[in-house]
């Protein structure tokens, strides 16, 4: 009976070792998660006036900005400002939000992402998002209401860029957040392509 005993005894010690050996790298990689989980929340709950506070503004596109103020009939005294700064997790490809001091709307857009695009992409970058100020209101916003938003501010987008462009900057887009495709992607390329072979057949 001893030395069954210690015979055993070795080999729960080499199963408890396993066990906690496994529970330290399962800890670990938990830590891991969380962790970077937290550093890609951590922008996007910050205040409004920090988010802007790293921004910097960017000036090469008012006419364009101006072209579809006059398109939309946004008042002039609504002020329309495009930000780049460091928002890859606070706005994805970019992102308008509307403030009341002053009044008016802010373009966020991360600057890495925009520093890869070509000048069409751009143009459609910034007519797309001005593009949700036609978006119609809805009872429920949800998921299919959020695709929805994003053909109808594509669709508008095509007025300023070619939607070859549209659809260069959602892979683009695509890409920026490790193959996890930007909402609606499949359906928004099945518009674009379609506006396209539209206007092919004019």
């Amino acid at each position: 009976m001893a030395g069954e005993n210690s015979v055993k005894q070795p080999a729960q010690l080499r199963l408890l070792l396993l066990l906690l050996f496994i529970t330290l790298w399962l800890f670990l990689i938990f830590t891991i998660l969380v962790t970077r989980k937290n550093f890609k929340q951590e922008q996007g709950s910050m205040p409004l006036e920090v988010i802007v506070g790293i921004g910097k503004q960017n000036l090469e596109h008012e006419n364009l900005i101006s072209r579809i103020r006059d398109d939309l009939k946004i008042h002039k005294n609504l002020e329309i400002k495009i930000l780049l700064g460091p928002y890859r997790y606070v706005t994805g490809e970019g992102l308008l939000i509307f403030k009341l001091k002053p009044p008016g709307f802010l373009m966020l857009i991360d600057k890495d992402f925009y520093q890869k695009l070509t000048p069409e992409e751009k143009t459609a970058l910034i007519a797309h998002e001005l593009g949700h100020l036609t978006n119609k209101p809805v009872l429920i916003n949800d998921i299919t209401a959020n695709i929805q938003f994003q053909i109808e501010a594509d669709t508008y987008a095509t007025k300023y860029a070619p939607p070859e462009a549209l659809i260069s900057l959602l892979d683009k887009a695509n890409f920026m957040h490790d193959g996890v495709k930007p909402i609606g992607y499949d359906l928004r390329i099945q518009n674009l392509q379609k506006i396209k072979l539209d206007n092919q057949a004019h």
